[in-house]
């Protein structure tokens, strides 16, 4: 809590060597976080610039007393863009679908071992699995597996309880599993 105090206020003071920091520590996250999304270099590029813009302007309305987790809170922005952006795309336009191994592309040389095991199987098949996932299921599964947040800062980014944040993700990962049929789901009787 005491450095992300120090941290905000060194931000809110636009100091130089804290801001580029804290972009240098998430921009790339950020942008992969809408890539995950959209499948799309260009869109996912704007967005990341309306999220982190978005962040520099909100700094100053954040509540004094309480500094929240600054990463949970730029992905909660991002979060928000990207719905703005998909209730405007409902109103008539559509998003280019790039393959998964060209989004992966931008990606980190040490992908963690889910991305691995992603990677591994059949792009095409896994990014129309991910891209079919109700929006909220996919939300958080992107933001726990690809963007490696924690279920608190998952919960916070999306507005939700941890606990909700778990369900989601877990959900999530039962659809994969039967979509792709990776491994077998089993229905639990009397629950």
């Amino acid at each position: 809590m005491i450095q992300e105090r120090c941290l905000l206020d060194r931000l809110r003071a636009r100091e130089r060597t804290a801001c580029e920091a804290f972009v240098d520590a998430h921009y790339l996250c950020v942008y992969r976080f809408f890539h995950w999304l959209t499948n799309n270099p260009d869109t996912s590029a704007d967005l990341t610039q309306e999220s982190f813009a978005a962040f520099w302007v909100s700094l100053s309305r954040l509540d004094g007393e309480r500094v929240p987790d600054l990463k949970a809170w730029l992905y909660g922005i991002a979060r928000n863009r990207w719905r703005k952006r998909c209730r405007t795309m409902r109103d008539g336009g559509e998003w280019t679908r790039l393959p998964l191994d060209q989004a992966a592309e931008s990606q980190d040389p040490a992908p963690g071992p889910e991305e691995i095991a992603l990677l591994a199987a059949d792009s095409r098949t896994i990014n129309q699995a991910v891209a079919d996932l109700p929006p909220d299921y996919r939300e958080a599964l992107v933001l726990r597996v690809f963007q490696e947040l924690s279920y608190p800062q998952i919960a916070e980014t999306l507005g939700i309880g941890e606990g909700l944040a778990r369900w989601r993700v877990h959900q999530a990962r039962v659809w994969l599993r039967r979509v792709l049929t990776l491994a077998p789901v089993e229905e639990k009787s009397g629950v």
